[in-house]
């Protein structure tokens, strides 16, 4: 499912896009051919979902490891005014770049609610396929919400699409609890709508247990979590890699549990290859920076820092400039999978793997033991075995945090670990709603 781009896109998601310009939630009726009379078969809602995915896809290239990584203590932004915003926590966030990360979150849930108030009217050829669509829209409605929650706290739930009368008089913003409720509601009823296994890059049973339980740690529901991470760690597929390295080489490693995928081609290659480099403490052809606190961090001989943060001459594939090693020089290679010659990847961009889940695990056994007779201290000594490293002869939940920092560098993970740790050192756990969205809420 590498290219999510198809005719659909024509009779609803121009029309969508153009209202976006306007106000996300202030949708004026799309017109009748386009909505009343477009969803009446099987393949209609079929190739609907897809729009959804292709949402999701422009959200995880355009928005995901910016708005998170840059947060952390991992990483910097430089060099363009909004991304050092995102990094200092800038007052001006508010009023400038957030607005597009709002807008395509709500993009994913506007076309999740839209298939979701029809399907039930509609007779499928396949029951299994209904289930699958439905489940897959409701699945990414909660998704939608999910992230709104972490990166905003607040807004509006929506589990319907709503009118230019309603979104200019909401009354009031719903709290974080309750977009965190809405998530757990639409990802419980995905999986059981879901099937068990799907087509790469598609979402599984599993996947929503993967997120369910990702929500539950997120929020510090670890007795929650345990029973959903021990099914994803035995049912979901996907495996321990025995090399790192080879994890983000190539797309489709057995650690892999959800991406979202992309592919050669401007509109549907990402685009972080471009904005990830750092020579000798400068930026060269990118836009982010590594901290010190991470370059610190890795114990030495780790080799997942080789593996993430490379070093050694290197030819930019924009400038055509080649760059001699230096003492200081790094770059970030996982996501120079597929790097087209453009600065631009279609390799994917992994959301969810088999160690973050694990690791997880071994936060919810403390000193208990767990299915496969697995300890924490078992669990993290693995990682670090694999990593290189000696084992730890006793293990804490800070041990735990230490190796997830090292295991998942640039995979999105960090900045939601030291949120739900208390361990944001000063920048805010949320960005404020934006300005003009308030505006158009009458809020």
């Amino acid at each position: 499912m590498k290219n999510y781009k198809f005719i659909f896109l024509l009779l609803v998601i121009t029309s969508f896009m153009t209202a976006c310009e306007e106000d996300l939630l202030d949708q004026k009726p799309i017109d009748n051919l386009s909505i009343a009379n477009y969803y009446n078969s099987q393949s209609d809602f079929q190739e609907a979902v897809v729009g959804i995915y292709d949402a999701f896809q422009t959200f995880a290239d355009r928005n995901y490891l910016r708005f998170s990584e840059l947060r952390s203590d991992n990483a910097n932004g430089a060099k363009q005014a909004d991304l050092e915003d995102i990094s200092n926590d800038s007052p001006s966030l508010n009023t400038g770049i957030t607005n597009e990360l709002w807008q395509n979150l709500y993009r994913i849930v506007y076309l999740s609610n839209t298939i979701l108030e029809r399907i039930d009217d509609v007779e499928f050829k396949d029951p299994e396929i209904k289930n699958q669509s439905k489940g897959e829209a409701v699945f990414f409605r909660g998704l939608g919400h999910y992230y709104i929650g972490k990166f905003f706290g607040q807004g509006i739930v929506l589990t319907a699409t709503i009118n230019l009368g309603n979104a200019k008089n909401v009354g009031s913003l719903h709290d974080q609890d309750a977009f965190f409720s809405q998530a757990e509601n639409d990802f419980g009823k995905a999986i059981g709508l879901l099937p068990a296994t799907a087509e790469y890059g598609r979402v599984t049973r599993y996947v929503a247990e993967s997120f369910l339980a990702d929500c539950y740690m997120f929020t510090g529901q670890l007795s929650k979590a345990k029973p959903l991470l021990e099914s994803v760690l035995k049912n979901a597929g996907a495996s321990f890699e025995p090399v790192y390295a080879n994890i983000h080489k190539e797309d489709h490693n057995q650690e892999v549990i959800f991406a979202a995928t992309f592919a050669d081609g401007d509109d549907i290659a990402n685009t972080y290859p471009q904005v990830f480099v750092t020579v000798n403490g400068q930026l060269v052809d990118g836009y982010i920076s590594f901290t010190n606190d991470l370059l610190n961090h890795f114990e030495d001989n780790d080799l997942r820092k080789t593996a993430t943060l490379e070093t050694g001459e290197w030819t930019s594939p924009v400038s055509g400039k080649t760059f001699t090693a230096a003492e200081n020089e790094f770059r970030n290679i996982k996501l120079e999978n597929g790097n087209n010659g453009k600065n631009q990847g279609t390799g994917d961009l992994i959301f969810l793997r088999y160690t973050d889940m694990l690791l997880y695990y071994a936060e919810t056994l403390g000193s208990s033991t767990g299915m496969n007779n697995w300890t924490a201290l078992g669990i993290v000594n693995r990682v670090r075995e694999r990593a290189g490293l000696n084992a730890l002869p006793g293990v804490t939940k800070n041990d735990i945090l230490k190796e997830r920092r090292s295991e998942l560098v640039m995979e999105g993970q960090r900045w939601w670990d030291q949120v739900r740790t208390d361990n944001t050192k000063g920048i805010g756990k949320t960005y404020e709603v934006p300005e003009i969205e308030m505006s158009r809420m009458g809020l």
